[in-house]
């Protein structure tokens, strides 16, 4: 049990006391290669977008309440367009892991209102019946609120829940993955990249400060955090969409974003890793995509309702050390719907393997899996 008690006093450190970093520009800060605040809202009206557009924006981190209970959280939002058409249907996801019960609860819809979604140059909005996302440009602020019911997926059962967050923007500022902000997402599906073809935009903000409240078992708590912020857009639905993704948040003040993307046939994509990493000042360094980062899968957990496997603890040989990477519990797993792929998504901890395992951070972790079960 005292492993667990160090990770708590991790997360305790990670997410209430989030570090100021620098604003200094680097060559990392998406103020240099994408259009704030317009290129926060969606790009489906970009001349540029074809019948293979894909974009989402995702909000996850972890906020506690003043006695110490803690929960996992995620907002997602993805677009595509209706074929044949130039309207939008979204998809969005919401979950709450309660690292303290291990439970995790699910919300999931398809929306195909074209109303759904509003923007002016410098904000915008999606309101659906039981969530809602807004970004207001002015403060520099995104509003998270869900108010419905969701899937305990491990009981099959309806619990009524209410979240409400505010992750402002007040102490960093958005990074970017490469130079350009751009990354292809597979060897074989690429093409032009000034049409998008193949290709992602893809910024972050690893450490939005983020206060709100959770309903859940007719009990209220005020709860305080950080967010980590993902925005991606671009025409790449042709290309195999399987990956590992990690967002590493260490309680010194560092971050890692860490994507290994995959083939049909579940074989890494070497060549195409993306690697980022901000020190404790907000200085920004691309790793090179070969040879700077080693990802090996250490344990695999079956989902005992699908039997699809993902891979939950990892090794992650970096140019700041070796580090492991474990969920906080296995059943993080989003219910399927069809049509859609299997994925993983959770809470991990990060210890530092060159010091006994130390408990030096936390983060989310993202597993699609390949090649996609049938």
């Amino acid at each position: 049990m005292r492993w667990i008690r160090q990770c708590l006093i991790i997360l305790y450190v990670l997410f209430c006391t989030t570090p100021t970093l620098a604003q200094e520009s680097n060559q990392g800060l998406a103020r240099n290669a994408l259009d704030f605040p317009r290129d926060h809202r969606f790009h489906s009206d970009d001349p540029a977008v074809n019948e293979h557009y894909v974009e989402w924006v995702y909000f996850t981190g972890i906020v506690q309440d003043a006695e110490g209970t803690q929960w996992g959280f995620q907002f997602t939002i993805f677009s595509r367009l209706v074929p044949s058409t130039t309207l939008s249907a979204y998809l969005y996801d919401m979950a709450l892991s309660d690292l303290h019960t291990h439970h995790f609860l699910h919300a999931r819809k398809l929306v195909t209102n074209p109303n759904a979604l509003s923007f002016t140059d410098s904000d915008w909005q999606f309101q659906d019946e039981q969530l809602s996302i807004a970004y207001q440009s002015d403060a520099d602020t995104w509003k998270l609120n869900f108010e419905g019911d969701a899937n305990d997926v491990a009981t099959r059962s309806t619990v009524p829940l209410s979240v409400h967050l505010r992750a402002i923007n007040d102490q960093y500022d958005y990074v970017v993955h490469s130079g350009d902000g751009l990354h292809p997402m597979g060897s074989d599906c690429v093409g032009d990249k000034t049409t998008l073809d193949g290709y992602t935009y893809y910024y972050s903000h690893p450490a939005l400060s983020t206060i709100g409240s959770i309903t859940l078992d007719n009990t209220t708590a005020q709860v305080s955090g950080a967010t980590w912020f993902d925005h991606q857009w671009g025409n790449f639905s042709a290309c195999p969409l399987a990956w590992n993704w990690f967002s590493l948040r260490f309680n010194d003040g560092r971050y890692i974003m860490l994507f290994q993307l995959l083939d049909s046939t579940g074989t890494p994509l070497r060549t195409l890793l993306g690697a980022t990493y901000i020190d404790a000042e907000g200085q920004v360094t691309f790793w090179p995509t070969e040879g700077a980062v080693t990802i090996t899968p250490l344990r695999t957990w079956t989902n005992p309702r699908t039997h699809v496997e993902f891979t939950l603890g990892w090794r992650l040989d970096t140019p700041i050390g070796s580090l492991d990477v474990e969920s906080v519990f296995d059943d993080q797993t989003p219910d399927q719907m069809e049509g859609l792929p299997y994925y993983w998504e959770g809470v991990i901890t990060i210890r530092d393997n060159g010091t006994a395992g130390t408990p030096v951070g936390a983060g989310y972790l993202e597993v699609v899996p390949a090649p996609i079960p049938q």
